[in-house]
């Protein structure tokens, strides 16, 4: 049986999302009018393409995984037995925070050394900002391999159409079991699943 047919992007761990940013912007070079504005145009760029790529692919991430809210619905049901809707969220809630916190990082960081004309600073500024960077992805690696998993998972389920029932749940179906059909089993009441928490933060990032 054919699976569910998402597009999801292949999802790389910490260290090799944090390798292909930083060897993109170990290949930048910018030339200025001076030296210090040599210095600090290639800062700029470097701060910016590794941030940019960090961003793009955890948004990217967030946005392609498939949405899970209604849990009446049988697809969220299948996979929360095979993944676990509850983990599954808190994945996507915690790359989605390292997101925002990597942008933010990068916008403060571009500000910081636009202000500044000491080359020193600059530079330093800019292996801060690697630094602080490389963390935030750090305290999501878990995350990041649950999530690889997760697609591996979602290419295996069936393919189901929410506009009918699944097969065991038909009327017409011998293997059909109503659910009056047993008075001393009522229907479980559903809660829904915890918002999930981003990673904790130390004192030094917030």
């Amino acid at each position: 049986m054919a699976g569910m047919d998402y597009k999801i992007p292949t999802v790389m761990s910490s260290e090799e999302l944090m390798e292909k940013a930083f060897h993109r912007a170990s290949k930048i070079y910018k030339n200025g009018t001076n030296p210090l504005d040599t210095r600090k145009k290639t800062a700029l760029a470097k701060v910016t393409a590794s941030g940019d790529i960090v961003v793009t692919a955890l948004q990217g991430y967030v946005d392609r995984f498939p949405r899970m809210d209604k849990m009446d619905d049988f697809f969220p049901q299948l996979v929360d037995i095979v993944i676990g809707i509850d983990r599954y969220k808190k994945a996507l809630g915690a790359v989605n925070w390292c997101a925002m916190k990597a942008e933010k990082l990068k916008n403060d960081t571009l500000k910081d050394i636009r202000r500044t004309k000491d080359p020193e600073i600059i530079e330093a500024t800019r292996r801060g900002f690697y630094g602080r960077l490389n963390s935030y992805v750090d305290r999501i690696s878990d995350d990041l391999l649950f999530l690889q998993d997760a697609k591996n998972k979602f290419r295996k389920l069936p393919a189901v159409d929410p506009n009918t029932h699944p097969p065991w749940s038909s009327p017409d179906s011998p293997t059909s079991v109503r659910a009056t059909s047993s008075p001393s089993c009522p229907p479980r009441n559903r809660r829904s699943p915890p918002t999930p928490s981003p990673p904790r933060e130390s004192s030094s990032d917030t």
